[in-house]
C-alpha cells in the first residue's frame, strides 16, 4: 500500500488559521502569569499559541503518550485526552479512520526558545542572524507571545519533520488527522479552540519486513527531528542535495499516485549520489553499493537490485510498458488511463534502499557537510575514495 493524502472542504494545508484570525480577537489574550514555564521565559506577551497535531502510529510509541516524550523543546507527545490534545475532541468525530488516541503537540513560543539556542550553535554568523530575526513582524505584536519568530513557524513544516523522522526511525504507519490550533489564554484554565486545517496524511509501509521492530523508539525519532530540523527551520533553512532529497521523499509520502511516488523516491539517489550526466544509473547503482555494504556479495546484490529499480523508472518515464491482458495483479508494472501499478516488490525494494541511504546519511558529518557544497566536485571524490578504499 503506498501513501494517500486526502484534503477536507475547507482551509488548504498551507494556510494558517492564526494569520486569518480577527486582530479583535487576537488581541483579546491577556497578559500570562506563566509558572507552570521555566521564568526565563517571562517576557512581553500577545498570543501564546499552540498547534495540535493528531496521530497515530505503528508500531506503538515508547516511550507512550502517557510519558510525554519530547521530539525537541516545545515538541511534544501526548495523549488525546491530556491537557491540549483533548481540545482536538472538539472537532467531530469521522467514521472512514481508526480513533487516534495521541498528538504532537507544538508550544510555538517554547519551539522557538529552543530554536534560537540552535540556531546560535550551528549557523554562521549567529549574532547578526537572531538580531534580524528579534527583528521580524513588529507589526504583529499580538500574533506572538515572546518572539516574533512564532509567527514563521509553521505548523505543516513541522508535521512534515515529525512524519519524515517517525519513518527514518522504524515506524510502518503514519496517520495524522486535522491539526488544530488552540490559544493559551491563562496557567490554569484550558486552551482554547481557534481553527483548524483540514488536511490528512495516511501513510503505510510498502511492505512490513519480517523482522519489523515491536516499538517505535521515540528517543530515535528525536534524534531524526533534531537532525532534519535545519531543513524545515522558519526563515533560514538549508536548502542543498539532502533538502532536494528530503522533498522528493515527502512528495511520495504525501502524494497518492504509485507511480508518481515511485519516481519520487528515485529522484533521491539522484540528488544525494550523482554527480554529473554520464552513465547515471551505473554511478548511482555502484555508489549505492559501495555506501551500503561492506562485503562482495552484500555489494553485487544492491548493484543488482538497482539497476532492475532504474529499469522500472526508465519503463514509467519514457511510457514503455506493454499491458498485459488478464488478471490484473501487484506484481506486474501497469500503466494505463485508468490504473498505474508499480509492483509490489519494487516498491519495498526502493523504499527499504532509501531509508537506510538516509540513515547513512545524516550518520555522516563529513558527507552531510559535502552534500550541502554547491560544487560537486569535492562529493565526486568523496564517492571515489569510498570506492577504493572499501
Amino acid at each position: 500500500m503506498v501513501a494517500r493524502t486526502l484534503a477536507i472542504n475547507g482551509l488548504r494545508g498551507d494556510e494558517d488559521p492564526r494569520r486569518r484570525l480577527p486582530a479583535v480577537e487576537r488581541s483579546r489574550s491577556p497578559p500570562l502569569a506563566r509558572s507552570a514555564i521555566p521564568c526565563t521565559l517571562l517576557r512581553t506577551m500577545g498570543a501564546h499559541h499552540l498547534s495540535v497535531i493528531p496521530i497515530h502510529l505503528e508500531p506503538s510509541p515508547r516511550p507512550g503518550p502517557f510519558e510525554k516524550p519530547h521530539l525537541l523543546p516545545g515538541l511534544w507527545l501526548e495523549g488525546m485526552s491530556d491537557r491540549f490534545a483533548v481540545v482536538a475532541k472538539e472537532i467531530p468525530l469521522d467514521p472512514t479512520i481508526l480513533e487516534i488516541g495521541s498528538a504532537v503537540v507544538l508550544d510555538y513560543p517554547l519551539y522557538v526558545n529552543g530554536l534560537l539556542g540552535r540556531l546560535r550553535l550551528r549557523e554562521k554568523n549567529p549574532e547578526e542572524l537572531l538580531k534580524r530575526l528579534s527583528q521580524r513582524h513588529q507589526d504583529l505584536s499580538d500574533c506572538f507571545a515572546e518572539h516574533p519568530l512564532e509567527v514563521d513557524v509553521e505548523e505543516e513544516d513541522i508535521r512534515k519533520l515529525v512524519m519524515m523522522s517517525c519513518i527514518l526511525a522504524g515506524a510502518q504507519a503514519v496517520v495524522i488527522n486535522r491539526p488544530v490550533l488552540l490559544e493559551l489564554m491563562s496557567t490554569e484554565g484550558p486552551p482554547e479552540f481557534r481553527g483548524a486545517t483540514n488536511v490528512r496524511h495516511v501513510w503505510q509501509r510498502p511492505r512490513t519486513p519480517r523482522a519489523a521492530a515491536s516499538e517505535l523508539d521515540m528517543a530515535l525519532v528525536a534524534a531524526y527531528c533534531e537532525r532534519l530540523e535545519p531543513y524545515f527551520q522558519p526563515t533560514h533553512w538549508h536548502s542543498g542535495r539532502v533538502a532536494v532529497a528530503i522533498g522528493a521523499f515527502l512528495a511520495y509520502v504525501l502524494g497518492a499516485d504509485p507511480g508518481q511516488g515511485y519516481l519520487a523516491l528515485t529522484t533521491v539517489f539522484e540528488a544525494l549520489l550523482s554527480t554529473d550526466n554520464a552513465e547515471i544509473t551505473h554511478q548511482i547503482s555502484e555508489r549505492i553499493a559501495f555506501m551500503l555494504e561492506s562485503t562482495e556479495d552484500g555489494r553485487y546484490s544492491v548493484y543488482k537490485c538497482m539497476k532492475r529499480l532504474y529499469k522500472t523508472r526508465s519503463l514509467l518515464v519514457h511510457g514503455a510498458i506493454e499491458n498485459k491482458k488478464g488478471v490484473i495483479t501487484y506484481d506486474t508494472l501497469r500503466l494505463d488511463a485508468k490504473i498505474t501499478i508499480v509492483p509490489d516488490q519494487d516498491y519495498a525494494d526502493i523504499f527499504d534502499l532509501c531509508i537506510r541511504l538516509f540513515r547513512r546519511v545524516l550518520d555522516d558529518e563529513d558527507l552531510s557537510i559535502l552534500l550541502e557544497k554547491r560544487n560537486s566536485a569535492p562529493l565526486a571524490e568523496y564517492y571515489l575514495r569510498l570506492a577504493l578504499r572499501s
